[in-house]
């Protein structure tokens, strides 16, 4: 579940990248944009005191490249 502007917004992906505690996701954005072609927002914040994960999200019409992004850990679920 993404939350932004206080609207939320159910994205459903597979993980691409594990960002260690206290690392910053800017390599693994890369990476997983080289491999998946995948596009990215170029502001990530600040790193995060735990584990986290980069997704990617697939375009609904599945055409696109899709999305890559850095979801909070306690929005996500297994699908």
């Amino acid at each position: 579940m993404s939350t932004s502007g206080g609207y939320d917004k159910e994205k459903c992906g597979t993980v691409v990248r594990v960002v260690a505690a206290y690392g910053h996701p800017r390599e693994a954005f890369t990476a997983a944009h080289q491999e998946t072609g995948a596009s990215f927002m170029g502001d990530f914040g600040l790193a995060r005191d735990h584990e986290s994960y980069i997704i990617h999200v697939s375009t609904p019409t599945g055409r696109g490249k899709g999305r890559l992004y850095w979801l909070r850990v306690k929005g996500l679920e297994l699908a």
